[in-house]
């Protein structure tokens, strides 16, 4: 959970104005510091397998938003969940160019964009549930998105959608959930039509928490 002193850096003396700052330029500033900081001693996972996710911040029709997709159900894992547009990096690949590889690969993202994502920065590793798997979320700006004009690989993704950020980060969209052979709870979002839960929602919880703020 973010602390007082982390949460008066991006917001001032008031964490609890917050809400009308969210994704202003101050507050993108104050994320971008906290990752730079975090850079040298964020955790990383030596897995067999390396993946990297694309956590999408945006505007639509003026309202700061994150950017989801609706995995297909013709995947073969997570079909119809609700994810972050990724996978797996190729060889020599940074991890901002994976990300961002994969999400123009599955949403067409430039077509949705009138500038450049804004890389804030990566975030802590996390594995899946098979645990071969190390994803590393790289957290990005993207401005005002179209969500119409973006193309779809229908094999991979049903729906490109977002949600509101001020209702991700009000504690009545978070509840737990405990999964048959995993230990502990784990967070669920019940914000609009799809239930964010599983990997998603663990990497956004822990965004949320460490690197965006309160509500």
């Amino acid at each position: 959970m973010m602390g007082t002193a982390a949460a008066c850096r991006l917001f001032g003396s008031n964490p609890s104005t917050a809400r009308s700052h969210l994704l202003a330029r101050a507050h993108l500033n104050g994320v971008r510091r906290l990752l730079d900081d975090l850079a040298s001693t964020r955790k990383r996972l030596d897995k067999a397998k390396q993946a990297r996710v694309l956590v999408p911040f945006c505007e639509l029709d003026g309202v700061p938003s994150v950017l989801f997709t609706l995995r297909s159900a013709h995947m073969r894992s997570h079909a119809g969940q609700v994810s972050f547009p990724g996978g797996l990096a190729e060889a020599g690949e940074g991890i901002a160019a994976t990300a961002l590889r994969e999400a123009e690969e599955e949403v067409g993202l430039s077509n949705m964009l009138n500038m450049q994502p804004e890389i804030l920065g990566a975030y802590h590793d996390a594995t899946d549930y098979t645990q071969t798997k190390a994803v590393t979320p790289v957290l990005a700006w993207l401005g005002p998105v179209d969500l119409a004009k973006g193309t779809l690989s229908p094999d991979e993704v049903a729906e490109v959608f977002v949600r509101p950020l001020a209702e991700l980060l009000d504690p009545a969209s978070r509840s737990h959930q405990v999964f048959e052979n995993h230990r502990g709870r784990f967070p669920r979002f019940d914000v609009g039509e799809h239930p964010i839960w599983g990997l998603t929602a663990y990497l956004l919880a822990g965004i949320l928490d460490g690197v965006i703020g309160p509500a």
